[in-house]
């Protein structure tokens, strides 16, 4: 089969849906990741300047009975845009590829090779493009690590752990003595200062405009600013951290279980409900979980992150399975999630570049990676 790589348009949106739903990550636990009913509403929240490609048949080679989905067959896609983040403690431009699916029927080189082809162009030699692969992903993990012609070239910045926090020890907790509280509008300003001053403290930090998200910018889609939360000490600021409901265009579904998850999963349940631990829903429906984003913590202070985390998943255990987290493995806030009931995941963080120079060399290692998992 051949193919061709195109511009998403609009009218591909349910075609892509669908790919999406075919297209699980397999596993003890298989998983959709979706992005209904609008695809387009989740590449804009993952980068400020999307764009989008589709991997369709030939015309030569579309199925002579009428497709579905306006006429188009889509059997791949892929997200080359960008966004604007801190590197070195500046604002720059930088790519992130992400979001590839390719359909089952096409998985192997060519197709995978179509799609790099498409983007080798776009992304110049001194531009900087990062993303980021499950450790589950070993496929394709492997697949780039042999340099193979024709794809890029990725260079490891970071482990992440992601981490699905439902519930915490109270008494291994203690208390910092913060006041912590959710924004208004007043504190527009003095939380956009404290984001211009610290943010660039972090290596890969989104730069983020608060005005823009008022304005209903749609990089900050679903966000209120009654969703931030701050932690004072006295007049001064010691911590942000957002919360972010996406369930409105963002998904994770549960396709199925193994047959002894499957057959424990009501037991296991049970004991959640005495434990804090996260419940398991039923295969077909999705994890109710709130992303935690937008973490910045005055020198690092792992109590403060704490206190601020602790107080979130008190304010929506009731709405929300869990809240989830991203830290660098590196990230002195590390330290704090003892004493928290999660669920791991694990990640990682790569620079990728067309050339053999490692682009590790043009950033600062000292400052610590952001991983911002609400916006893979």
């Amino acid at each position: 089969m051949s193919f061709m790589v195109r511009s998403a348009q609009r009218q591909d949106n349910q075609g892509i849906l669908d790919l999406l739903a075919r297209t699980s990550m397999p596993g003890k636990v298989a998983l959709a990741f979706e992005r209904a009913p609008d695809y387009f509403n989740g590449a804009h929240i993952a980068c400020q300047r999307p764009d989008v490609y589709v991997l369709t048949p030939t015309e030569s080679e579309q199925n002579t009975q009428d497709p579905p989905h306006e006429g188009v067959e889509i059997l791949g896609v892929f997200n080359i845009g960008s966004r604007d983040l801190y590197v070195d403690g500046k604002p720059r431009s930088v790519y992130y590829v992400h979001d590839l699916r390719l359909d089952r029927s096409v998985r192997g080189g060519k197709a995978l090779m179509a799609c790099y082809a498409k983007a080798r162009p776009i992304i110049k030699d001194d531009d900087m493009s990062t993303t980021m692969l499950l450790a589950e992903n070993i496929p394709v993990l492997r697949l780039l690590s042999k340099k193979k012609k024709g794809l890029p070239n990725i260079f490891h910045t970071a482990d992440v752990e992601t981490s699905l926090v439902s519930g915490f020890n109270k008494s291994a907790l203690g208390s910092s003595g913060l006041n912590i509280r959710r924004a208004t509008l007043e504190d527009v300003p003095i939380m956009q200062a404290y984001l211009q001053q610290e943010g660039p403290k972090r290596q890969f930090f989104p730069c983020y405009n608060l005005n823009d998200m008022l304005a209903g910018d749609p990089y900050y889609l679903g966000q209120r600013i009654e969703d931030y939360w701050l932690a004072f000490d006295g007049d001064e600021l010691k911590g942000l951290m957002g919360a972010w409901d996406q369930r409105g265009f963002r998904q994770t579904r549960v396709v199925s279980y193994s047959r002894t998850i499957e057959l424990f999963r009501p037991f296991y349940n049970l004991w959640c409900v005495f434990s804090g631990a996260m419940r398991l829903p039923p295969a077909g429906q999705c994890f109710d979980y709130l992303m935690v984003h937008c973490v910045l913590i005055k020198d690092n202070d792992p109590l403060v992150f704490r206190d601020l985390l602790a107080h979130l998943q008190q304010c929506y255990r009731q709405d929300y399975h869990a809240l989830v987290c991203g830290l660098c493995d590196r990230d002195p806030l590390f330290k704090a999630m003892q004493g928290f009931t999660r669920r791991k995941l694990h990640s990682y963080q790569f620079l990728g570049t067309w050339v053999e120079r490692d682009p590790r060399q043009d950033i600062d290692p000292s400052l610590i990676p952001y991983a911002d998992v609400a916006r893979l």
